[in-house]
């Protein structure tokens, strides 16, 4: 049986896997490339050692993970990500975050190139972290406290790695909906689609 601290250990692992190889990733391109192409290199990195932890797991614990999604299923996702997107951006427009803090980390992030943005952002990021995030972290997490407690801890995690109030306040949200989408569905294809399409309609609209 395992430890309580073997337990947190696992929950984590997948965190400081993405950790490590965006620091490398810095190290060795950072002089070079920009916080975009940096975002996308660390994400391409990433996605490769994810998906085999995944699909272990997958077989290991006949998680959610295998099921087929319809292509209809996957398009009503894809605008509830659109949806959800702005929705959260007008809120925080409304109270007036922005005023009070900075959004650095998402203006250097749309400072690049287009077309770096929409394969860095917008396609492989989503892959990289809903893996990363529900598809290892949350699993792990729910085993360990349940679905309730994993879905709200899971998204703290992913709101705290974000690294700024702003993007705090809307990732927060937007992680327990994927979360949801991701039980609903019941493949981690439905959280990757709704993250893609609220990361490219921001890209889309800041480059507007």
């Amino acid at each position: 049986m395992r430890t309580t601290e073997g337990r947190i250990l696992s929950v984590i692992t997948p965190l400081l896997l993405h950790f490590f190889i965006s620091q490398a990733v810095i190290m060795v391109f950072g002089t070079y490339c920009d916080a975009t192409a940096l975002t996308a290199i660390t994400a391409g990195m990433v996605i490769p050692p994810a998906v085999m932890i995944y699909h272990r797991e997958i077989k290991k614990y006949q998680d959610r993970g295998k099921n087929k999604v319809k292509g209809r299923e996957l398009i009503l996702i894809a605008v509830l990500g659109v949806a959800a997107s702005q929705a959260l951006t007008w809120f925080l427009n409304v109270i007036g975050v922005t005023q009070y803090f900075s959004n650095e980390t998402q203006e250097a992030l749309f400072a690049g190139n287009i077309f770096v943005q929409i394969l860095g952002a917008g396609i492989f990021a989503p892959i990289a972290e809903e893996i990363i995030f529900r598809g290892l972290t949350y699993q792990r997490m729910k085993r360990m406290a349940g679905m309730g407690w994993a879905m709200i801890l899971s998204s703290a995690l992913f709101a705290v790695y974000h690294g700024n109030p702003i993007q705090m306040m809307y990732t927060f949200p937007l992680a327990l909906l994927l979360c949801v989408v991701y039980e609903k569905c019941g493949s981690i294809k439905g959280p990757i689609v709704l993250h893609m399409a609220a990361n490219l309609v921001a890209v889309a609209i800041n480059d507007l």
